[in-house]
């Protein structure tokens, strides 16, 4: 029988760095033996002292012992117990194998190596034997292979009757089912040996649709979500898939085993050939908002950006900080004020609406403190919006108003981990972006909720109704912490079901028993002051304490920034926590309940949030958990703790000190400048001597207590040009700001720096000729209107625009353009028919032609007036409309010839035969001017002139009868 293999992580990665010897394909050809179950030579079987299970050592070479052992675990396909080959270890000392061995790295799990033999069930005689076991002939007595064959039996006999798994725990073990893996993973290192998945897991991953998931802390969560990921049977190939979570350090994570994984798939062998068709994203919120918004061409540059850090700094100046405590006023304001309200256009809640939903939050505050709160609130947001920053909440906002109309980068899958972090319009987003077909898959732990956004698993369940159907399951085994832990936290939910008369909900389940159990330490503060003094805290501790007064006194005291509020730390993992005095700042409320007290229906909100603030503390311990009380709570005493604690002197708590090296303190280090903690960053990198990233820690540490201009410093003293860049611009610094764009090619941001410097030395013509060098003619107008003629000259633009003209006219005055000034008249004087001031101010504009039309036009006009005025018998009127006509055109006989009429009209005889003689003399072929001076010298009694006038008429028509009736 074939049988499957299993090797420890701490043996891959080993195994990958030894490429010096031929250690790798030795170690293959012994497994390779092992799992057809030959054992041919070089074997020993032992007992450990307190373990039931026998371990195995196999020599590898000269030099190496395999160490594994049989265990029985559940078939990921099937769910069926199987025997797995499990190699534990790799020992390099051959002469000592009951030390520990070098593969495997120190861990709780890894403790039972290192137990004291007790018996040798069986060594085969050439066990030591440096040369034979390479020999594949070597021959064995019958008494020995008989020994063999019943040890080999014996073992796989004690194994059949088991039903527990054995391979559960916190182990995330490595199958090796062929060479072909072996040659990818282990020599090439192009790939990584596929995780072992419990049947829980391979069954969860493979279920279609949409999916919530329930688990506690450790449960495989997010294993399961990134098996969902490569599934592709329900999804395009070419579609999107997005694994998304509110921390971005499970997002680091989550990717890099992702990649471990996604070629060796054991859900998707089959189509492996697809998988680099798919495109896979990982991003936590704020990443993927930034992104979203640089497709519209929008930048948020994270110097602007207010997180709690940031939030913490600005709200010490409040004169409520004292009365309302940090933490608690940054979750109202995130979870409930700005999150809970989901319109694109408003930033909070009204105050009204914000009362209603604080009436059911974790926080129960009273109706005056919610008042004050939303008081905090409005400063804050009209704070960011005067100094031009943005939170989380703003970057989804404003995200939600670009998507509403047309979005099309949407996702076949989207998996959501640690959903509890997410506020109601984080989530609105979420569902905003997958396409009509995808699917959701949502994982966490509403026990990990300390925000008053009141997550819960029937709201979400609720928001795909009714066009979206979704199924719920729940991951009950934890993987993460140590058993010992595992199982104080999952009493703590039991507590709390009776305790709240709660049905019993999703328990983690561990087989481990490994690790440390919980520590209770009964000592005062000063003491554990004194004792963290004498060995300083290490790069995997924590202090959490439950007031910030608190945290800044120990951090004080301690000279350390390891200290922290629960709160703050939610989403990081420690090796070690000091829990400091959780139950001092709530203990009437604890010690109501413990004694058997009803909770009344307002205090039941404020007890839940207790409750999952123990919970998230004990869950943050990875390895050790010490509480320390002055005085020990009875809580510590319930039945369901039973067991689960020792107690310890203060003086024990170092007991396993092991000073830490540098590359430990850089490690650390390198976790807290990703999760943003940069106080804590800097002093791992100053103590591991790294004095670069002690500084990059140091410059962003700056950047959170806004102060920009140190921080700028250190970056310039680092060469991170852009950082310094930016911030630089930040501070309107922008001849610095030019210089850091030029050291690294960015030359558009340089000259766009060198504009705004120009600016402010009030050289605005030569800015503005700066910004349209850049194509920005919206600043370079902006400039210019800084210029009294500039600004003169497109005010005037504006007034001609509008057609005010007179007022362009003006502006164009004192922008000293008279051309444009006249042209504005012009048109203001043509408009009121001001002929002779639109022909002057056009001809000063320097506009002949158009002083040419308008004078034609004017002589037109007032031309046909003075004929409708002759007809009304206006003759003054006419006579001063022809007058005007003839002062514009002294060339027109017509305005001369009616003129005359007018006068004859009037009496005025003499003047009359004047007009007449003027335009008979403009244009002599005028007949009708021949019959208006004839007949007005006729009626003077001159009549002689009047026949000559007829006369001349004859000549130019003799068949005009008229003529001959005035002879």
């Amino acid at each position: 029988m074939l049988l499957p293999a299993v090797l420890h992580p701490d043996i891959v990665e080993f195994l990958r760095k030894d490429v010096e010897s031929n250690l790798q394909k030795k170690v293959w050809e012994c497994i390779k033996k092992l799992k057809q179950q030959k054992f041919d030579g070089g074997l020993r079987v032992k007992k450990l002292k307190g373990i039931n299970k026998r371990v195995w050592e196999a020599r590898i070479n000269s030099a190496s012992r395999l160490i594994f052992t049989y265990n029985k675990s559940s078939q990921p396909e099937t769910g069926k117990m199987q025997v797995y080959l499990v190699i534990q270890d790799i020992c390099v000392d051959h002469d000592d194998v009951s030390r520990r061995a070098k593969a495997r790295n120190k861990s709780p799990d890894s403790e039972w190596l290192e137990t004291e033999e007790i018996e040798v069930v069986l060594e085969t005689s050439d066990f030591k034997n440096l040369d034979n076991y390479a020999d594949g002939n070597n021959q064995y007595s019958a008494a020995e292979k008989t020994k063999i064959d019943i040890v080999e039996a014996l073992e796989l006999e004690l194994n059949s009757d088991l039903t527990d798994d054995e391979l559960l725990g916190n182990i995330q073990w490595r199958v090796l089912e062929s060479e072909t893996e072996w040659q990818k993973a282990i020599i090439e290192q192009n790939t990584d040996l596929p995780l072992k998945l419990t049947a829980e897991e391979y069954e969860l991953a493979r279920l279609s649709g949409n999916l919530l998931l329930n688990g506690s802390a450790g449960t495989g969560k997010t294993t399961v979500a990134l098996y969902r990921m490569l599934q592709k049977r329900e999804y395009n190939n070419s579609g999107k898939r997005l694994y998304i979570a509110y921390n971005h350090l499970l997002v680091n994570n989550a990717e890099e085993q992702f990649y471990k994984i996604v070629a060796d798939s054991e859900l998707e062998k089959a189509e492996s050939n697809q998988i680099n068709q798919t495109i896979f994203e990982f991003k936590n919120l704020h990443k993927l908002c930034l992104e979203v918004l640089s497709t519209y061409h929008q930048e948020y540059h994270h110097q602007n950006e207010v997180n709690y850090q940031v939030f913490s700094e600005m709200y010490k100046a409040h004169p409520r900080k004292k009365q309302y405590p940090t933490s608690l006023v940054w979750e109202e304001i995130r979870s409930a004020i700005k999150g809970k309200q989901l319109s694109i256009t408003e930033y909070l809640l009204s105050e009204k609406a914000y009362e209603e939903i604080s009436k059911n939050s974790m926080t129960c505050l009273e109706e005056r403190h919610r008042r004050e709160i939303y008081k905090i609130a409005t400063w804050y947001q009209k704070k960011l919006q005067k100094e031009k920053l943005y939170d989380e909440i703003d970057l989804v906002r404003k995200v939600l108003r670009l998507i509403e109309n047309n979005y099309s980068e949407k996702y076949d899958l989207i998996v959501c981990d640690e959903v509890q972090d997410l506020t109601e319009i984080q989530l609105e987003l979420l569902f905003k972006l997958v396409n009509p077909n995808g699917n959701l898959f949502f994982a966490g732990d509403s026990y990990q909720m300390i925000s008053p956004s009141g997550f819960q698993w029937e709201k979400l369940k609720h928001k795909f109704y009714p066009h979206r159907k979704v199924d719920r399951q729940t991951l009950k085994f934890n993987f993460r912490s140590v058993g010992s832990l595992v199982n104080l936290a999952n009493q703590l939910l039991k507590l709390r079901s009776r305790y709240l008369a709660e049905p019993t909900g999703s328990y983690s389940i561990t087989n481990s028993s490994k690790g440390q159990l919980a520590r209770i330490i009964s000592a005062d503060d000063q003491t554990l002051i004194k004792t963290l003094k004498e060995t300083s805290l290490y790069p995997g501790d924590a202090i959490l304490v439950r007031q910030e007064s608190e945290k800044e006194k120990i951090r004080a005291e301690l000279n350390s920034s390891f200290v922290f509020t629960i709160e703050e730390i939610k989403g990081l993992e420690f090796d070690t926590v000091f829990l400091v005095e959780f139950f001092q700042p709530t203990k009437k409320l604890w010690g109501k309940v413990i004694r058997g007290g009803l909770l009344k229906e307002k205090e039941k909100p404020a007890f839940q949030l207790e409750l999952n603030l123990l919970y998230v503390a004990i869950t943050r311990a990875s390895r050790i958990l010490n509480i320390w009380e002055s005085q020990l709570s009875a809580l510590w005493q319930e039945p369901e703790f039973q067991g689960l604690f020792q107690s310890i002197i203060p003086e024990l708590v170092r007991s396993d000190r092991v000073n830490p090296s540098s590359e430990t303190w850089h490690k650390q280090g390198e976790y807290y400048l990703k999760a943003g903690f940069y106080q804590q960053a800097k002093e791992c990198f100053t103590k591991s001597g790294d004095l670069t990233l002690e500084k990059q820690a140091q410059a962003k540490l700056l950047i959170q207590k806004q102060a920009y201009d140190e921080a700028a410093k250190i970056f310039v003293e680092l060469r991170e040009w852009q950082e310094a860049a930016l911030l630089f611009e930040k501070l309107k610094k922008w001849q610095e700001a030019a210089k850091c764009w030029v050291k690294i090619g960015e030359n558009q941001r340089q000259k766009i720096c060198e504009a705004y410097n120009l600016e402010v030395n009030l050289k605005w013509l030569a800015a503005a000729k700066k910004w349209e060098e850049l194509e920005n003619f919206a600043n370079s107008k902006r400039c210019k209107m800084n210029i009294p003629e500039k600004k003169a000259e497109y005010q005037a633009i504006e007034f001609e625009e509008k057609k005010q003209w007179l007022k362009a006219a003006y502006e164009y005055d004192l922008a000293k353009i008279p051309q444009k000034a006249a042209l504005c008249r012009a048109k203001e004087f043509e408009n009121k028919k001001q002929w002779e001031k639109a022909i002057t101010q056009y001809q000063i504009a320097g506009m002949e032609e158009k002083a040419k039309k308008c004078r034609l036009r004017g002589v037109n006009e007032l031309h046909k007036q003075g004929l409708i005025k002759l007809q009304k018998r206006d003759n003054t009127g006419a006579i001063e409309n022809y007058n005007r006509a003839i002062i514009l055109d002294p060339n027109n006989h017509q305005c001369y010839k009616n003129k005359g009429i007018a006068m004859a009209q009037l009496g005025n005889l003499k003047a009359a035969i004047a007009n007449f003689h003027k335009a008979l003399k403009l244009e002599p072929k005028d007949l009708q001017n021949y019959h208006n001076l004839g007949a007005t010298y006729a009626e003077l009694g001159k009549l002689n002139q009047a026949i000559n006038l007829f006369s001349q008429a004859l000549k130019f028509n003799p068949q005009d009868s008229q003529i001959y009736h005035n002879l």
